[in-house]
C-alpha cells in the first residue's frame, strides 16, 4: 500500500474521516495535511539499516519537549489536539500528529529576529538536561562519514574527511547544553501569530551555541566570515572564550552539513549541486574560521 494510502487510512481509523490528503513535503520527513482537518502528519523516512524502534524514541522525546516549551511559552508548532499525538505505527515506521498552520506569506525572517529566538529556546530548554541524549544531532554524521569514505579518490573529500574525525575527537570533551540541534532558519514555520519553532528530533545536549551556530552555519560557509551576518552573530557573545566556542560550534555544524549532505546526494536523497558548492568551499572556510579573525 502506497505510504499515502496507509496514512489516510490510519488517520481514519482513528477517528476522522473524509480526508482528502495534502502532501507539504517529501524530503527528509513525510508530511502530510489531513485536509480539512487541521492536522499534519509527520512520517519519519526510513532508510536501509535504520532502526523503527529507535525512530519511535525520538517521535516520543519531541513530543515531551514541544509540550514543555509550549507550556513555558516558547513559540512552537504543538501537536494535534484532535487526534492522540503518537507515535503510530504506519506501514513499517512511525507517524505523529501536529497542528497545522495556515503559513502567512511574511518576508524572509531576518538575522536578528531569528537570534532573538534561538537566544529565547535556548533559556527556555537551559533545565532539559535529564533525560537529553548526549550530542544526539551529530549522531547522522557517523553513518555519512562511513558512506563518504568507500567513496573514489577526491581530495576535497579526503580533507573533509580528515576535518569530521578532528571535530570528532574534540567534541566527545566538550561541555554540553540543551540544544534544538538543527534550529536553522527553515526549521521556522511562519504564522498568523509569528514565526514558530518545528522539527525537534534532534533535540539533544550539544556544545554551546550550536543553534546559534546552526542559524549562521551556511550562510558563512557560501558567503564568507566577513558577512554582516556572521560577524553581527559573532558580536552577540561575550568573552573570548565564547567565541571559540561559537567558532568550534560552526566548525563542527558546517563539517556535519557538508558530510550529511553529500552522502545523501551522492545516493539520490539530496540536491547535489547545493552539496557540491559546500564541498568546494568547505576546506577554505576551516582555514579561514581557524584563524579567528571573524570576532576582531
Amino acid at each position: 500500500m502506497p505510504l499515502l494510502t496507509e496514512v489516510t487510512a490510519v488517520s481514519e481509523h482513528l477517528g476522522i474521516k473524509g480526508i482528502y490528503p495534502i502532501v507539504l513535503s517529501n524530503r527528509g520527513n513525510f508530511i502530510v495535511h489531513l485536509a480539512p482537518y487541521p492536522i499534519v502528519a509527520r512520517v519519519v523516512k526510513l532508510f536501509d539499516g535504520d532502526d523503527p524502534n529507535f525512530w519511535r524514541e525520538i517521535w516520543l522525546k519531541e513530543l515531551k519537549v514541544t509540550d514543555r516549551l509550549k507550556e513555558r511559552g516558547i513559540p512552537v508548532v504543538p501537536y494535534s489536539s484532535l487526534l492522540p499525538p503518537g507515535p503510530h505505527k504506519v506501514a513499517d515506521t512511525w507517524m505523529t500528529f501536529w497542528e497545522y498552520v495556515e503559513p502567512a506569506f511574511f518576508l524572509s525572517i531576518d538575522l536578528k529576529q531569528a537570534l532573538n529566538m534561538v537566544n529565547e529556546l535556548a533559556s527556555g530548554m537551559s533545565d532539559f538536561g535529564g533525560g537529553l541524549p548526549r550530542l544526539g544531532a551529530w549522531r547522522n554524521v557517523h553513518q555519512a562519514y562511513g558512506h563518504l569514505s568507500t567513496v573514489g579518490h577526491d581530495e576535497r573529500i579526503a580533507k573533509l574527511l580528515l576535518a569530521y574525525q578532528q571535530v570528532n575527537e574534540q567534541i566527545i570533551s566538550k561541555a554540553l547544553y540543551p540544544a534544538h540541534g538543527d534550529a536553522h532558519r527553515q526549521n521556522l514555520l511562519t504564522s498568523s501569530t509569528g514565526w514558530r519553532w518545528i522539527d525537534f528530533e534532534d533535540v539533544s545536549l550539544m556544545p554551546q551555541f550550536w543553534d546559534l551556530a546552526s542559524v549562521i552555519a551556511n550562510t558563512a560557509l557560501l558567503h564568507g566570515l566577513t558577512t554582516p551576518e556572521v560577524r553581527h552573530a559573532f558580536a552577540t557573545v561575550n568573552t573570548v572564550a565564547e567565541k571559540k566556542s561559537l567558532q568550534f560550534a560552526m566548525k563542527a555544524r558546517c563539517v556535519m552539513s557538508t558530510m550529511m549532505n553529500l552522502s545523501l546526494a551522492l545516493q539520490g536523497h539530496a540536491d547535489l549541486k547545493f552539496a557540491c558548492a559546500q564541498l568546494d568551499r568547505v576546506s577554505d572556510f576551516l582555514i579561514a574560521l581557524n584563524q579567528g579573525g571573524v570576532w576582531e
